[in-house]
């Protein structure tokens, strides 16, 4: 039986996530972290994996969100920003309309 899709990006997160650490552990680099202060450094080599890992987190993270969801969150930005001038710069005392 195949995989389904989401086991697959699954496995490559944890696969490509495991080829990361390794490589930075190994070079004893620190790992990402939130902490304060805290800096990351990515090996080079690390490029390829860390790709595949943000693109099968954005790829899963679309798959287990409802249709319409996925349509609004992928939609929504861009109708805001779209009819907007922001490039354009206006003096303190001008005032502007935007079109409805």
């Amino acid at each position: 039986m195949a995989l389904s899709r989401i086991i697959e990006l699954a496995r490559a997160i944890s696969e490509n996530t495991s080829a990361i650490e390794s490589t930075m552990v190994a070079r004893e680099l620190a790992l990402p972290s939130f902490e304060p202060g805290a800096s990351v450094v990515f090996p080079a080599e690390t490029t390829v994996a860390r790709d595949m890992v943000l693109d099968a987190t954005q790829e899963l993270h679309d798959l287990l969100l409802e249709p319409m969801s996925l349509i609004h969150r992928r939609s929504s930005v861009r109708l805001f920003i779209q009819p907007y001038p922001f490039g354009r710069t206006y003096g303190t005392c001008s005032t502007t309309t935007w079109p409805a």
